[in-house]
């Protein structure tokens, strides 16, 4: 009887050892799954980004091109004043 209670005290012991680790890897397999749903949200925000920005450079090239024309409008009325 003195030799089984260490025994069982020990595998008591590894069980709950076991059960705790099992414990801790749940919470980090939710831990992963948010960081994946976190890079989707930085691939999402990175997609709209360049979205803006390529209608941004789209309006500047036409802001250049009105600029342009006014001056060309301007120039040619000042040369029919003369």
């Amino acid at each position: 009887m003195q030799n089984i209670a260490p025994i069982i005290g020990a595998g008591i012991s590894l069980g709950g050892i076991i059960f705790h680790i099992g414990k801790h890897s749940e919470k980090l397999n939710l831990l992963n799954f948010k960081v994946d749903a976190l890079e989707e949200k930085k691939k999402y925000d990175d997609d709209l980004m360049h979205h803006i920005h390529s209608k941004l450079l789209v309006s500047e090239e036409r802001l250049k091109n009105i600029e342009e024309d006014v001056k060309e409008i301007k120039l040619n009325i000042l040369e029919k004043k003369k």
